[in-house]
């Protein structure tokens, strides 16, 4: 086990749930698109399986298909692959790791519509099925315990296999991003 810091208090920030009628009504599953491109990793050891699902799968990213969106995502922004069937990149997604070791909710999810939005609820409920894809659910119930009872930094036991994942992931993402930025 990979003993991480988890921020309380970005925990704390409040989120609306990813209910069915809220992601076709309002979001549209915005979370798994950036602008003009999807990043969705997977992992070297999900690959076969997720191109099995039929995407493709370059330099360990899904490719976008012929929308430029992932191919599983549904026209009315619903995944058409759900809870552990999805690549660890997708079921983490909410979460980085800092340079420091510290598991915190990306930037990004701040500029979504579900932050602060009206029926939002702190993120260690709005995410808890990603807290338990990370950490495995009992582990992911106790960290949103001490996140409701006020911790700035709760420290948890994640599976070494999530810790090196995430941190795989999270370098491939930003190479990719900065080779993106880089000027032609």
């Amino acid at each position: 086990m990979a003993s991480v810091a988890v921020s309380g208090t970005m925990l704390r920030q409040r989120f609306h749930p990813c209910e069915e009628g809220y992601i076709k009504a309002v979001c549209r599953g915005r979370c798994c698109q950036g602008t003009g491109k999807i990043l969705v990793t997977v992992h070297p050891t999900e690959q076969g399986y997720i191109e099995r699902m039929g995407a493709t799968v370059q330099d360990g990213f899904i490719v976008a298909d012929a929308r430029g969106l992932c191919p599983f995502k549904t026209d009315g922004g619903l995944c058409s692959i759900h809870g552990d069937h999805k690549p660890f990149g997708c079921r983490a997604s909410p979460f980085t790791l800092t340079h420091k070791g510290t598991l915190i909710i990306r930037n990004r999810y701040r500029l979504l519509r579900c932050y602060g939005s009206d029926g939002s609820v702190p993120a260690y409920e709005a995410h808890l099925w990603s807290l338990g894809q990370i950490f495995g659910r009992p582990e992911a119930a106790r960290i949103a315990q001490e996140a409701r009872e006020g911790a700035p930094i709760i420290w948890a036991d994640m599976p070494d296999r999530h810790y090196h994942i995430l941190l795989e992931n999270d370098a491939a993402k930003r190479s990719k991003e900065a080779h993106h930025a880089e000027p032609a």
